[in-house]
């Protein structure tokens, strides 16, 4: 948790999450720094799928929704 890493602007934390801000995922296996929340989900639900239901169908109009989705919230949301 940033909390055991000195909080949200530690050196320790900032390399993680440069912006010093959640979501924040370090990959233990990859060791990769993820820090989207989109970019997040995108990756456990990719790297995790074969241990329960898909939520990345294969259907077209279900990811059509999901990116407009996507592109909705990046308008909307600033950094």
């Amino acid at each position: 948790s940033p909390g055991a890493l000195g909080g949200f602007q530690s050196e320790e934390y900032l390399k993680i999450n440069p912006q010093g801000k959640v979501p924040a995922l370090k990959c233990q296996d990859t060791g990769i720094c993820i820090a989207e929340s989109d970019t997040v989900c995108r990756y456990l639900m990719s790297t995790y799928a074969h241990l329960g239901p898909s939520f990345q169908p294969n259907n077209p109009l279900s990811n059509e929704i999901a990116r407009f989705h996507d592109m909705y919230l990046t308008t909307i949301q600033g950094c």
